[in-house]
């Protein structure tokens, strides 16, 4: 958050085992309560409330093996409902999502530079289009649209008879 422009501000919700680690950076460099936040978790059923107050999200997960470098995590499905222009990591299927539908940018995130870099990079981008373009996500990736796809799609399996006896 140090290379980040200057109005920009993290918040970091929840709780998790690196919570006291990322206090102690963020206290040594000066940027907690400053640029860094931190705030307690909340119960799901607000928790979209929340995560749709910010401009944009991020989702920078390293590729640290076969599962996250091909993953769809939950946080994804939550930012295009919150209606909020994705900033990823650059892995596949993370990519075919942002970029396919156009609803935010992919960028390399290896270093803290490379993060720095990819936040001040969809902030100079037009986040108004990514978010016209997240209303139509919204709608294709919604549990009812899927659902009905699935109904859909299990209708035209063949159905196996069994012998009785």
């Amino acid at each position: 958050m140090r290379e980040v422009q200057d109005n920009v501000i993290l918040i970091i919700m929840g709780r998790g085992e690196l919570e006291e680690g990322l206090k102690m950076i963020a206290q040594e460099l000066n940027l907690l309560n400053r640029k860094v936040f931190f705030h307690e978790a909340v119960r799901q059923d607000v928790l979209l409330r929340y995560t749709a107050s910010a401009d944009i999200s991020i989702i920078p997960y390293p590729a640290v093996d076969l599962n996250s470098y091909y993953c769809t995590p939950n946080k994804l499905f939550e930012y295009i409902q919150a209606g909020l222009p994705i900033l990823a990591n650059d892995l596949p299927e993370l990519r075919r999502f942002v970029e396919g539908y156009k609803i935010g940018l992919v960028h390399k995130m290896e270093t803290v530079e490379d993060i720095a870099e990819a936040i001040n990079t969809i902030l100079r981008a037009n986040l108004n289009e990514f978010r016209e373009n997240l209303k139509r996500a919204r709608r294709e990736l919604s549990w009812s649209e899927q659902a009905r796809k699935l109904v859909n799609l299990v209708s035209k399996l063949p159905v196996l008879k069994t012998k009785r006896k």
